[in-house]
């Protein structure tokens, strides 16, 4: 299962069915003590192929807008969450969940790096 949240200006949207209502999607805590979103759209996917295509559809949904330093600069949060299942020989069932983040103006954190790197070589040169 592959879930897709864009968190923009305190609100969520839900990347892969967007007319979903922002108010409907609530942060909770589960009777086992794990945080889900609540209304948030679960898309099966079985294969790299399918997952790619999911993965891209919600990318395209997601907030962008020009800065000085990128042309296509994410303007918000995003996570990403794979919920992996596999069943045992003995017919048990195995649930990771993976989370991936990829947060707001996160290329600043990358410039600033080469900044600083680009810095530090030039004092090792004096």
């Amino acid at each position: 299962m592959f879930s897709m949240i864009e968190i923009y200006k305190e609100k969520l949207k839900d990347l892969l069915r967007p007319k979903t209502p922002s108010d409907s999607l609530k942060i909770k805590d589960d009777k086992s003590g794990s945080v889900i979103i609540q209304n948030l759209h679960k898309e099966c996917v079985s294969s790299k192929a399918n997952l790619l295509k999911v993965l891209l559809k919600g990318e395209k949904r997601r907030t962008f807008n020009e800065t000085p330093s990128n042309k296509r600069s994410s303007r918000s949060h995003v996570l990403a969450i794979f919920e992996i299942f596999q069943t045992l020989p003995n017919g048990s069932e195995k649930r990771g969940i993976l989370n991936l983040v990829d947060l707001a103006c996160s290329e600043k954190v990358k410039f600033a790096f080469y900044l600083y790197s680009k810095s530090y070589r030039s004092q090792e040169q004096v």
